[in-house]
């Protein structure tokens, strides 16, 4: 999965980006660019497999990723952590914490410095925290339903995951008549 989403990295801003007509001597292009700081939320199941399938595509767009792992089974946060120390992601890219999702859902939902969240598995009261908490700064928020979306579906590779992850800009360039 981490190998699918880096062959994307240099083809979504294609697939989202376009070119858009314009009657007036302008071109106008429509680019996609990183939203900022992501917060990631992972489940308990698939402790490995779903924290790599709701981190991959923010990081793919560009973004800097806090990722809190499994509460259950925090050995595989941890483990991935030494992974990403020991490999070229560069420092403050990646940021894994371990801990449980209902203590710390608060603290991300409503800090001013995190521009979105991507989340799986949430209970109903987890979800609604998160729904509340970014009502006050606008960011950005997107809860995946496990049984839904599983970890072992082809859509999990789809840029269709890294699109809520980035901001479209809008560059308006006059042009010769």
């Amino acid at each position: 999965r981490l190998v699918c989403y880096a062959g994307w990295t240099d083809k979504y801003a294609a697939l989202l980006g376009n070119q858009n007509p314009v009657a007036a001597p302008f071109y106008n292009f429509t680019t996609a660019e990183p939203t900022g700081v992501v917060a990631v939320i992972a489940p308990d199941e698939a402790p490995l497999l779903a924290l790599v399938s709701l981190l991959a595509p923010p990081l793919a767009a560009g973004n800097t990723v806090i990722a809190l792992g499994s509460g259950a089974y925090p050995l595989a946060t941890a483990l991935l952590g030494e992974v990403a120390a020991t490999s070229d992601v560069p420092a403050g890219v990646l940021n894994l914490l371990t801990g449980y999702a209902e203590e710390l859902a608060d603290v991300v939902a409503t800090h001013r410095g995190v521009d979105g969240i991507h989340a799986a598995g949430c209970a109903p009261p987890l979800k609604k925290i998160l729904e509340e908490g970014v009502a006050e700064n606008l960011k950005r928020v997107r809860v995946r339903d496990v049984e839904g979306e599983g970890w072992f579906c082809n859509g999990c590779e789809s840029p269709l995951w890294i699109e809520p992850f980035v901001e479209m800009k809008t560059i308006w360039h006059p042009r010769a008549l």
